[in-house]
């Protein structure tokens, strides 16, 4: 994983000529929903993927919706939270020194920190700030189980970025369940994705 992330690293030189000092920074945003339900799964499911710029890991996203159920279904773990669902947003200087292949090899890399769970994930280029989404299936499929609950699930994200952006202080935050991004027919809202 560290090879590949390589190509997607700034060296302090790059950074120093885009902005100064200041070094770019990504944004992790957690996505608070309680996703009930296997409806719930598919409209985030359906919103993620309507990029076009979608991967996938250990699921083909095109049928993500149905592989997903599938491993629900094989260990009867359907009930309950589905997914966790968050963000990667990155800043206008990020945007535009990582190109869209750049950005959705770093999300693949990403998918590789939550090993035993299907991850799909798709690169947004339709506000003022690039984002990754990512969504991940609740039940592990090598055993079965719900490992996620959280904030604290996405350190490792966090811990993994500031690795990949040396001299950054990548942040985690959370929405609201009220916030527009939980309702399904808005818009990404660029307040929410992008937090100075």
């Amino acid at each position: 994983m560290k090879n590949r992330i390589l190509s997607v690293r700034l060296s302090e030189d790059e950074r120093n000529d885009q902005r100064g000092d200041e070094p770019a920074v990504p944004d992790v945003i957690l996505i608070r929903n309680q996703y009930p339900d296997a409806a719930a799964l598919h409209r985030v499911l359906d919103y993620v993927c309507r990029s076009g710029m979608i991967g996938g890991y250990a699921v083909d996203p095109v049928y993500a919706f149905r592989e997903f159920m599938l491993v629900k279904s094989a260990y009867q773990n359907i009930d309950g939270r589905q997914l966790l669902h968050f963000i990667v947003s990155f800043s206008t200087t990020e945007a535009y020194r990582l190109s869209a292949d750049d950005m959705l090899a770093l999300g693949y890399d990403i998918c590789h920190l939550f090993p035993g769970h299907q991850v799909v994930y798709a690169l947004h280029m339709d506000s003022a700030h690039c984002h990754l989404h990512f969504v991940v299936n609740s039940v592990s499929f090598e055993d079965g189980k719900k490992h996620f609950s959280g904030f604290h699930d996405l350190f490792p994200v966090r811990d993994f970025l500031q690795e990949c952006f040396p001299r950054s202080n990548v942040h985690i935050y959370q929405s609201f369940p009220d916030s527009d991004v939980n309702r399904f027919g808005c818009s990404d809202d660029d307040e929410l994705l992008r937090i100075d």
